[in-house]
């Protein structure tokens, strides 16, 4: 019951983490992501996030290794594998889906490119260890997480991690299936006023003739 309340924290790794001299911007991330084909990389990006959908794998420090033997250049993995451990991430499907927005909004077509060259596959590892400067817990400086009191520490962390968690720990049907109850019948309800509010509720029941408890 444990992993279902309990998430684990990683590490992910950043370029800043491996070369300290640089500061990354969010600019120079979207220049190195149109050297990429557009459907080269989406079909690249797209296919490692669902590898990682396995949660196991998506944790296995030898795969994250296995998995930067195939990008890295040379260089670059001495670095690396000196910083990573079984808690720390490279590759990870947050990543991954903030790679494929970006990648949406800035790449373009460019035919000529071949994902098979060397030069072109080593970018996509630098692309991943710079969207990982972007993830990071950005709103409280560590100083003052440290400073905090142990309560509002957690309650920190648990808001940061809300939005990623359940792409590493995915709930069972039973517990899908009651949160979406609680939604519907204590959420949603407190919403009607809302210009923008949709009784979901009854349009299930208009095309199917059926009561949600059905």
């Amino acid at each position: 019951m444990d992993n279902l309340v309990s998430p684990q924290i990683f590490n992910y790794i950043t370029y800043s983490m491996l070369f300290p001299n640089v500061t990354p911007s969010i600019s120079y991330l979207e220049t190195r992501l149109k050297d990429f084909d557009i459907t080269q990389i989406v079909l690249i990006l797209s296919k490692l996030s669902l590898i990682l959908s396995d949660v196991q794998l998506a944790k296995d420090l030898s795969f994250q290794k296995s998995l930067s033997n195939n990008f890295v250049n040379s260089y670059t993995r001495e670095r690396l594998f000196k910083k990573m451990d079984r808690f720390s991430l490279v590759f990870h499907r947050c990543q991954l889906l903030f790679l494929l927005k970006n990648s949406f909004l800035k790449c373009s077509s460019r035919a000529e490119t071949d994902f098979q060259i060397s030069q072109i596959r080593h970018n996509l590892e630098t692309c991943c260890l710079l969207a990982n400067d972007f993830l990071l817990l950005l709103k409280v400086e560590e100083e003052k997480l440290d400073a905090l009191e142990a309560d509002k520490t957690k309650e920190y962390l648990r808001l940061e991690l809300l939005p990623s968690y359940e792409l590493y720990n995915p709930p069972e049907l039973m517990f899908k299936i009651a949160r979406t109850r609680l939604l519907f019948k204590t959420i949603f309800p407190q919403m009607d006023d809302s210009s923008l509010f949709i009784d979901i509720e009854k349009k299930f029941q208009e095309f199917t003739d059926l009561f949600l408890e059905d």
